[in-house]
This record gives structure tokens, C-alpha cells and sequence, in this order.
């Protein structure tokens, strides 16, 4: 099965999965994210105002990656416009005064584009949830061949975005099924210090879509070297979700983390 390396085997005990905390309600006043059980959450929210809300839950697992499951209802082969946007947020480091972590988002129609699209970014500094990217000003685009970005992101003590990839790169490989579902598995890998981060369709995942046949062919990889993790072997860092709603939108999805029993150990708060 192609997913990333099972840290926590059958020795954790299931009674403990399903102990672990979200986050504070300062950190979803909206309450957007709902958390079915520890392996599924879900969001249902029409957003009424002129501007975007935002939802966040982090999680109490922890793991050097994440395979996860999006699934966006109500969407439209040829809709030019999105609800919003859905995604992961993995390696979470936080304390009290900030948070740092990485994002994939997803999303479908975007600007006219009648496309599946994603982004990927990493966030320090962050204090702000609720603000727009996360509070964080002039980005700063990852380029390998000029470290300039890189080294103004590392040394800066405000909030700040690394961007990975642009908001929003278009896929014409996923696209809504005859219910109105977009669906994506998204695997995030750890070796050496560096991320993976393979997309694959809905038809990859396996019976149980708890990962993917081995048959199964990638539609995105991308990857995100040590220079940017600053990690030389793997490390773990907390999961979790967040969602943005477009003005006047309603979005309705799931977040799915099909195993989790095997994979993620449970970090007691």
C-alpha cells in the first residue's frame, strides 16, 4: 500500500485514539469544523456575510506526515466559481504566543478555471487564525535555485507564508462525479528530512480507502526538501484541518484520516 511509514502500530490502544483534543473555540469562533470521531470530520456552512470565514481544528495526533481523504459535495463539472476552499495542515508546531505549519488546500471551479485546483504553503509565526492567510504580509515564493525567500522567510519574526505552490495550480484530472463529489486522497510522506506530497484520484484508493492499490498512478507530487523542513531525518508534528467559505458560498465536505488506528500516535495534551 503506498502510504507513508506506520509509526504506531496495533500497541496503541483504540480507547485512546478517540481521547484526544481540538483546538480552543478562539481558534474556530465560527465552529465550522465538526469532529465526527478521530477519523472524520466534516463541515456543513453557509457563510451569509460579504467576506470570507475561516475554520481551523487541530488535532491532538501527531506524525511525520498524513494520508488523508477530501471529499467536496455539491460541485459541477462546469462551475466557474468555488465555495471555497479545504484543506490539511501538517507538522503543527505551536506554544503559546504562535504557530507554525505547512497547508495544502483544494478546492474546484476557481476563477472561472471549471478545474480542480490546489496549493501548498508553509506558515510561521502564526497568532491569528481568523486573519486573512494568517495574518502573514508579503509572501515569499520558494525558488531552488535563488534562496533569497527561503533565508527573508527563516528570519522573519511576523507572521509570513513560504508559497510552494502558487494558489491555485490547475488539475483536469479530478472532477465531480455523477453526485456532485469531488473526491482526493492526499499522502504526505517523510524521508530523509523532506516532504512528499502525492494527489491521487478517488478510483486509486484501495477497498477500504484506507490508502491506495498498487496499481495506482500519482496525479500531483511534489516534494519539499530539508532546506525548507530545516529536518535531516523524520520528524513528527501535529495534524489537522482548516476550511475557507467564499462570501455568500456554502461549503459541505469531509476530512477523513481512514488509518489513523495504525499510523498516528496519540500525543496527550
Amino acid at each position: 500500500m503506498k502510504i507513508m511509514k506506520k509509526i504506531a502500530a496495533v500497541t496503541i490502544a483504540a480507547a485512546a485514539l478517540f481521547a484526544f483534543a481540538g483546538c480552543s473555540d478562539d481558534d474556530d469562533p465560527n465552529e465550522m469544523i465538526t469532529k465526527v470521531s478521530s477519523k472524520e470530520y466534516t463541515i456543513e456552512y453557509s457563510n451569509e456575510s460579504s467576506e470570507i470565514s475561516r475554520g481551523y481544528k487541530s488535532t491532538a495526533l501527531k506524525h511525520s506526515g498524513g494520508f488523508f481523504v477530501i471529499e467536496i459535495e455539491n460541485q459541477k463539472p462546469d462551475q466557474t466559481a468555488a465555495d471555497g476552499v479545504m484543506g490539511v495542515i501538517f507538522d503543527l508546531q505551536e506554544n503559546s504566543e504562535k504557530k507554525d505549519f505547512y497547508v495544502i488546500g483544494v478546492n474546484y471551479g476557481y476563477n472561472n478555471t471549471k478545474q480542480f485546483g490546489y496549493y501548498a504553503s508553509r506558515f510561521r509565526n502564526v497568532t491569528d487564525l481568523q486573519a486573512a492567510n494568517f495574518g502573514a504580509g508579503n509572501d515569499h515564493v520558494y525558488d531552488s535555485n535563488d534562496t533569497k525567500a527561503l533565508t527573508k522567510f527563516n528570519s522573519d519574526t511576523a507572521p509570513a507564508e513560504l508559497v510552494l505552490k502558487k494558489a491555485f495550480t490547475h488539475n483536469d484530472k479530478i472532477t465531480p462525479d455523477e453526485n456532485g463529489k469531488i473526491k482526493v486522497a492526499i499522502d504526505v510522506s517523510m524521508e530523509g528530512g523532506a516532504y512528499t506530497v502525492k494527489m491521487y484520484k478517488a478510483s486509486d484508493l484501495n477497498e477500504k480507502e484506507d490508502g491506495v492499490k498498487d496499481t495506482a498512478s500519482h496525479i500531483v507530487k511534489e516534494t519539499i526538501p530539508a532546506e525548507i523542513t530545516g529536518y535531516t531525518k523524520e520528524e513528527q508534528g501535529k495534524i489537522g484541518f482548516y476550511a475557507n467559505v467564499y462570501a455568500n458560498k456554502t461549503l459541505k465536505g469531509t476530512w477523513k484520516l481512514p488509518d489513523a488506528q495504525n499510523y498516528i500516535q496519540v500525543v496527550e495534551e
